[in-house]
């Protein structure tokens, strides 16, 4: 099959999506005389490709043609190498683990798409991990689940899945980062990448000894929630004692307990020291 335009002349290699909404095909360029390679989006649904071209205009990886009734949209391709066989394939240690993730939340904030089609990449793990341990990201992507709706939440906490994924072969180690990311996600979840990265980022394991500070931040980091409900327990405490205070000064006129600290001494035995 192939793909003609002034600028490109493209041979698909292989498909690797075929559906109803959207082709990707894997093809060469018989213009370069390297045979570069290209990632080709076959948009079929017209609507959809109207949305793309919206999406995706101005994004410096990305040119768009047509021919015939059909959208095209062309990517740089780079060899498959997926996550989830090659971190498994590395055996790596709860630093290299959680060096993945960072590098994996860094990938997801620098990338220029729009949140619609990263949430596809994420929740269909076009994840890719190179020799040198970077993060990157492939477009053979089914357009079918498709929704313009998509906000940086929705891609953060499908990110923070993958990356409990990666964490939980040391989740027995009581790895700091698996469990703030565990708990989180199920008591709020996430709103912005960021969010995630200073988290992943304050749990990491510490490759060597840091500065007393910076321990100490650490250590907030793991415990402010039990922090905080030490501290809430105490002001309702303190909010009890401060109502049986006013009740008591209502009703009887006083404190009781109070007055062992105001004038203790004006009485003692059967003599009074008032004059």
């Amino acid at each position: 099959m192939e793909f003609v335009t002034n600028k490109y002349n493209l041979n698909s290699i292989y498909t690797a999506v075929d559906n109803s909404v959207n082709a990707v095909h894997v093809c060469e360029n018989k213009f370069s005389p390297q045979g570069t390679r290209y990632t080709l989006w076959e948009i079929k649904d017209h609507i959809l490709a109207k949305k793309l071209v919206s999406e995706l205009e101005g994004n410096g990886n990305c040119d768009m043609f047509s021919i015939g009734n059909r959208m095209y949209f062309l990517f740089p391709f780079r060899d498959f190498r997926p996550l989830k066989e090659f971190y498994k394939g590395i055996n790596p240690s709860l630093n290299d683990g959680e060096e993945a993730c960072i590098r994996l939340v860094m990938e997801c904030m620098s990338i220029d798409l729009p949140y619609s089609i990263l949430l596809l990449i994420l929740s269909q793990e076009r994840i890719n991990l190179s020799k040198d341990g970077s993060v990157y990201f492939d477009y053979c992507i089914d357009f079918t689940e498709y929704s313009e709706k998509i906000k940086e939440k929705d891609c953060a906490n499908q990110c923070v899945g993958i990356l409990l994924d990666m964490l939980e072969p040391f989740a027995d180690q009581k790895a700091n980062s698996y469990m703030i990311l565990s708990a989180k996600r199920w008591r709020s979840g996430y709103n912005t990448f960021v969010e995630l990265y200073k988290d992943v980022h304050m749990a990491e394991a510490p490759a060597q000894k840091y500065k007393l500070r910076v321990r100490f931040k650490r250590w907030f980091k793991r415990n402010q929630e039990l922090l905080f409900r030490i501290l809430l327990v105490f002001c309702l405490i303190l909010l009890a004692l401060v109502i049986i205070m006013v009740l008591s000064q209502i009703f009887t006129g006083g404190v009781p307990f109070l007055r062992i600290f105001f004038n203790p001494f004006k009485e003692i035995g059967t003599e009074t020291m008032l004059q």
